[in-house]
């Protein structure tokens, strides 16, 4: 069992070790570092919200926890070098990226299909820990036509985009082995 509070720096949870006591470990996850480490014990006054008093050890959390318990924030930012699509005179088709995680999926709303060959999206989507996953596929759609898939791993890009002063990730966008445009992502 896992209690969350939400605080204006982050989100806090609590994993109980026992429910009597109410000992555990504290996280606080502040993406996209990796999460701060409390263990001791959960104070309570009567019923008022829980505080969490420093103990024991307060300290950046091992490996082992960061990637298991660690929240990324991914922007799909642009789709570049697409083709070009004849249209019937008044149509038009929306574009968005579905974004898998692990076992959880994100679709960002549709903007219309630009014959420039770029495509801007601006909406940044949360992958939780539970996504259980650093392996993020981007699948870019023209309507419900799948257009292209890149592949990432949010380790390496977030190592990267800390090593290039917050660079983005630039992907090739795949269809049957063929590239087929570059997509750009923030994390």
């Amino acid at each position: 069992m896992t209690d969350a509070l939400h605080t204006p720096r982050g989100k806090v949870h609590f994993n109980p070790v026992d429910s009597q006591s109410l000992q555990g470990t504290v996280y606080w996850l502040l993406a996209p570092r990796p999460p701060i480490l409390c263990q001791g014990r959960l104070s309570t006054l009567d019923s008022e919200t829980p505080k969490f008093p420093v103990s024991s050890r307060i300290g950046m959390a091992s490996s082992s926890d960061a990637s298991t318990s660690k929240s990324y924030e991914v922007t799909a930012v642009e789709a570049t070098g697409l083709a070009s699509v004849r249209f019937k005179f008044g149509r038009s088709l929306s574009t968005s990226i579905q974004i898998d995680a692990g076992n959880l999926s994100w679709t960002t709303p549709g903007v219309p299909w630009k014959n420039n060959g770029i495509i801007r999206w601006d909406d940044k989507i949360i992958i939780p820990p539970s996504a259980r996953s650093t392996k993020v596929t981007f699948s870019l759609f023209r309507g419900k036509t799948l257009i292209g898939r890149a592949e990432i791993d949010l380790t390496e890009a977030l190592a990267k985009s800390e090593l290039h002063l917050n660079e983005d990730a630039v992907v090739s966008l795949q269809r049957k082995d063929k590239e087929i445009g570059r997509l750009t992502v923030r994390v």
